[in-house]
């Protein structure tokens, strides 16, 4: 993997996170404050958030014309044509909410499918107003990025002007983090990181199926005795060998999982209901109207294995004594 396209998927998992916290923010506005013009490019957060939207899609439309290899796209919610960018996709904010959360896993799926030698080819297309265009790939990647970046700005400063703190939204700060030294020194960046699972599996066809069908791990690197799976930006490795897979009984306390944006674990939980698997615990929400609420889902992988996906209202919450 190249180091472009690894910026492509920091930038779509920022994507992905930011705009769940900025929409839980918005969440807390009252309808006049939502839909008043208040002076921004699209005149309000309501039409600023769905332009973003209206040109994501845009966005994501001309790389499934482009590329048809690109299996992210497929089955996504694009726009090849328009009225205006300026055009209403969502007149309700709870459906707004959901279809942002829909294309935003589609985003970060597709960012796993830009390897460098598909970013450094030309793709052709013809603009909003019919002009055509030519450039290299990775110059619309960008674009995508960018133009997100650019009008989430103005959403934060209109919450800011109504009262409302997103939090810290610069990217070096997301993606380095601080982490305290030995010794008690200054605190130094860590870089990005990433967390590495081994695990035994009965059957790896069925393991891939399970991880990348129902909960969209992208695969990678693979031999007929091992595959590697990169789940919510982490390593997993299964290896073929069924004799050292305990039962559940034999498993104890052993579990593994991740912990979600808000709507991400919501928009997890609807898929893990809507396919049906038998290997799913209904989710929970614990500890509600508090601010260590959060939700659990609980699912076992075609070997047994345990997951547990969690999500916290308040995100800050997570390491904090209850």
């Amino acid at each position: 993997m190249g180091a472009h396209q690894q910026q492509c998927q920091g930038f779509a998992r920022y994507n992905l996170e930011f705009n769940a916290r900025l929409y839980d923010t918005v969440a807390r506005l009252d309808e006049a404050d939502y839909r008043r013009d208040l002076g921004a490019f699209f005149g309000s957060i309501h039409a600023t958030l769905n332009h973003i939207l209206l040109a994501d899609r845009i966005w994501l439309g001309r790389f499934a014309t482009v590329f048809p290899q690109l299996a992210s796209l497929r089955d996504a919610e694009v726009l090849h044509q328009v009225k205006s960018l300026g055009q209403e996709l969502y007149a309700g904010f709870e459906t707004l909410r959901a279809a942002r959360e829909r294309t935003d896993r589609v985003i970060l799926a597709w960012a796993d499918e830009l390897d460098d030698a598909l970013l450094a080819q030309p793709m052709r297309y013809a603009n909003t107003r019919g002009e055509w265009r030519e450039h290299p790939a990775w110059l619309a990647v960008a674009h995508l990025f960018n133009h997100q970046t650019h009008h989430r700005g103005q959403v934060t400063t209109l919450l800011h002007q109504l009262g409302h703190d997103p939090g810290v939204t610069d990217y070096f700060a997301y993606v380095l983090g601080h982490h305290p030294a030995p010794g008690g020194a200054e605190p130094t960046p860590a870089g990005p990181v990433a967390f590495h699972l081994s695990l035994p599996v009965r059957d790896l066809d069925e393991t891939r199926a399970f991880y990348c069908g129902l909960l969209g791990a992208t695969p990678g690197r693979a031999t007929a005795g091992w595959i590697d799976l990169v789940l919510f930006g982490h390593q997993l490795t299964f290896h073929a060998q069924p004799e050292q897979v305990r039962p559940p009984e034999a498993q104890g306390v052993q579990h593994f999982g991740a912990i979600l944006p808000w709507p991400a674990w919501e928009a997890l939980c609807r898929d893990v209901a809507a396919a049906g698997y038998p290997g799913a615990e209904p989710p929970r929400i614990h500890a509600p109207g508090t601010p260590q609420e959060h939700g659990k889902l609980l699912l076992r992988d075609p070997s047994g294995h345990l997951l547990e996906l969690k999500a916290y209202r308040e995100p800050g919450r997570v390491l904090e004594p209850t």
